[in-house]
């Protein structure tokens, strides 16, 4: 794959006002097919967010959801976030300072009715479920445990994905200073968590991560980078989670990039990074790590680069050196039906190589955009520019009327 230097493109604000998230980092994103949701955050001095936003892909604007109780969960830092149906859940996160406060507990936003429910604090009142809880341990003849009803400590960082069937999959985190390896899964359909112990032979061979990411392909959920005490996570090898035998496993993969020694070379081992899946191809963006300067002190490195991963053959390319313009991490990357990837926030450094928040929305289209699209986003744009952008042109241009979530913001 031939490997480019453009950069994303950095969606600047119009001279009119218009409303958008605060620079921040360590926030989460979760998206469906019109709309982008962010949630929650930090920005210094000690400052955190428990704001959630909606951006439309279609109109490129930002609308800030409602919360009109003040029930938005209170530890929004480092918090994870999927989307299900019409239903946001967030789980987990840290407040500020980080580790003093953190959180085990399951929210949902129900983006009809735009409100939060503590569903954790929920379960705990429902007399139903409470009975249907008989706490059991299913063990297998290797030695692997299934133990119905044990909720995840207070974490956060963790790595989350919400799988075809519902199942509200959770691995790992921090607790600020200590790592835990522990997987739960919540189903959903009998509102019950399950957490997995592994024996030997299919567990993992490591002490959990911080900051990676999880990305569901047909009946495994791959795990990409992170850290802990000890080191960060290569990309030669991935560890996968197989969603039918409840076990881990190892997935080699190749590279396509050679060095000056002609030596394959993959992603840097890095926490903090984005990933999206679009077809069979994932895409890996930004991140850092930490490394030895002289003196043993230590250094952040950044990364600026988009590597691919070929679900089909395994196989990592570079596809481009400098995505952002600077290294970034700490952001949230999205990716739309049109595959169009939306990366917005995280940290970067200025000048003075202070890290500083960012509130751009970077995008990039990583295939060709249909004639809809194209013929949609020049149509808006144009309206926009003209100050006619509203509900009575979309009537008198007679837009098709499944049109209408996109201009509205509907879903």
């Amino acid at each position: 794959m031939e490997r480019t230097t453009e950069t994303f493109y950095k969606l600047i604000k119009s001279e009119e006002e218009q409303p958008a998230p605060c620079p921040r980092s360590g926030h989460c994103m979760a998206k469906n097919k019109n709309h982008v949701y962010i949630f929650g955050g930090f920005d210094e001095p000690g400052k955190t967010f428990r704001d959630l936003w909606r951006y439309n892909t279609a109109t490129k604007t930002w609308c800030k959801m409602p919360d009109l109780l003040d029930e938005a969960p209170q530890t929004s830092v480092s918090s994870s976030m999927v989307l299900v149906n019409n239903n946001l859940f967030v789980f987990g996160g840290t407040s500020f300072p980080f580790s003093k406060q953190n959180s085990n507990e399951l929210f949902l936003y129900d983006l009809t009715k735009q409100r939060w429910l503590n569903f954790s604090q929920a379960l705990t009142t429902n007399s139903r479920h409470l009975q249907s809880q008989n706490h059991n341990i299913v063990l297998k003849a290797c030695g692997c445990k299934e133990i119905f009803d044990s909720k995840p400590i207070p974490k956060y960082g963790q790595s989350m994905a919400v799988t075809p069937d519902h199942r509200i999959f959770i691995y790992s985190g921090t607790l600020g200073t200590q790592y835990t390896d522990e997987l739960h899964i919540f189903d959903l359909e009998t509102f019950r968590w399950v957490e997995y112990k592994f024996c030997l032979i299919h567990g993992l061979d490591s002490q959990g991560r911080y900051k990676s990411e999880a990305i569901v392909n047909e009946d495994r959920i791959y795990l990409f980078g992170g850290s802990n005490s000890e080191h960060y996570l290569s990309f030669d090898t991935i560890d996968t989670f197989n969603l039918v035998t409840h076990s881990w496993e190892n997935v080699t993969t190749i590279s396509t990039e050679l060095d000056k020694d002609k030596q394959y070379v993959y992603p840097e081992p890095r926490k903090a990074h984005s990933c999206v899946k679009h077809g069979d191809n994932i895409y890996l963006m930004g991140g850092m790590c930490s490394i030895m300067i002289n003196g043993g002190k230590t250094t952040n490195r950044l990364f600026n680069d988009v590597w691919i991963l070929s679900l089909k053959i395994k196989a990592w390319s570079k596809i481009s050196e400098n995505a952002f313009g600077n290294g970034r991490y700490f952001h949230t990357s999205a990716i739309t039906a049109e595959g169009k990837i939306l990366t917005f926030g995280g940290v970067s450094y200025n000048r003075y190589q202070r890290p500083m928040r960012l509130q751009d929305q970077c995008t990039r289209h990583i295939v060709v955009p249909s004639l809809r699209h194209i013929t949609w986003s020049t149509v808006v744009g144009r309206l926009q520019r003209n100050g006619k952008f509203n509900q009575q042109t979309f009537k008198d241009l007679r837009f098709p009327k499944d049109f209408l979530p996109l201009w509205t913001g509907l879903n």
